[in-house]
């Protein structure tokens, strides 16, 4: 099987994204999509929303905090008709990323690629909240990630020894030498090729060429969860009082319109359809 991986940005992050108290940094880079989110009511104000442009995505640019969500949030997507989304369905996968020293290798993983553990010098301030909350009666929780318990406590990050440890260091890297690996980066993705109702493709961009490629196993769609669902409705898949407004006739696929990084910060409304992967396919332009 050969893999085409297509990235819409650059193929490194820029220089010094590996020292973790330079993540601020990142979100003011090409790293970073650069969409602010509208005003919102707690804060105030529009909110900067941080969206990976660069192989390892937003594991790349963020704060590093790595953790899972509580077993009813995913119960949640169970009673929506997520079948087979539960905490139960995705432990195995969750173990499967991670090495957790430490914790209970019943609820997280001992050998992933991701190491991931609390800082090793605790921040003071967070300290002094944790004990503040446990003061006022909140419960202190020994592993949030394990997805039992309620309260407060300590995160994970994905910190090794000193130094941020992305997607693209725990899984790419490794993975580059191989003969079966094709990477295209700058590639922007513009929409999916469906046929009989099945995902055979993508369309997609370099400096302005449009290209297809063609799968001949499957497409992998992973443009996080504000560029996936665009994406998705760009080809026509979502929901219809969202789709209907735009809906083509002749023939013609809906038109699409390139974003470069914005200076200041975009906006939603003007996101980027995002990257794509297509697997074991064959690329035409």
């Amino acid at each position: 099987m050969s893999v085409l991986l297509l990235e819409a940005g650059a193929a490194e992050p820029p220089a010094g994204s590996e020292n973790p108290p330079a993540w601020p940094y990142l979100l003011l880079s090409p790293a970073n999509w650069g969409d602010v989110a509208l005003n919102q009511t707690a804060a105030e104000r529009p909110v900067p929303v941080a969206r990976g442009r660069v192989l390892g995505g937003g594991s790349a640019i963020n704060a590093m905090v790595f953790t899972r969500g509580h077993r009813s949030s995913y119960e949640r997507w169970v009673n929506a008709g997520a079948k087979g989304w539960d905490f139960d369905d995705l432990l195995p996968f969750f173990r499967r990323t991670e090495t957790a020293a430490g914790r209970d290798p019943a609820l997280r993983g001992t050998d992933g690629p991701l190491t991931v553990g609390p800082a090793a010098q605790p921040n003071p301030v967070i300290a002094a909240c944790l004990d503040a909350a446990e003061e006022v009666g909140y419960r202190r929780v020994d592993d949030i990630s394990g997805g039992l318990e309620e309260g407060f406590g300590w995160t994970d990050l994905n910190i090794v020894a000193g130094r941020r440890q992305s997607a693209l260091d725990a899984y790419l890297r490794p993975a580059r030498p191989r003969g079966n690996l094709s990477i295209v980066t700058g590639a922007l993705a513009h929409r999916l090729l469906i046929n009989r109702q099945r995902c055979v493709g993508v369309e997609y961009s370099v400096s302005g060429e449009l290209s297809r490629a063609r799968a001949a196993g499957e497409v992998v769609l992973t443009a996080d969860i504000i560029g996936t669902p665009k994406l998705l409705m760009l080809s026509g898949i979502g929901p219809a009082f969202a789709l209907r407004p735009h809906r083509h006739r002749g023939g013609r696929r809906p038109a699409w319109r390139r974003r470069e990084p914005a200076r200041p910060p975009g906006r939603l409304r003007h996101l980027p359809p995002g990257a794509a992967h297509s697997a074991g396919g064959e690329q035409s332009r």
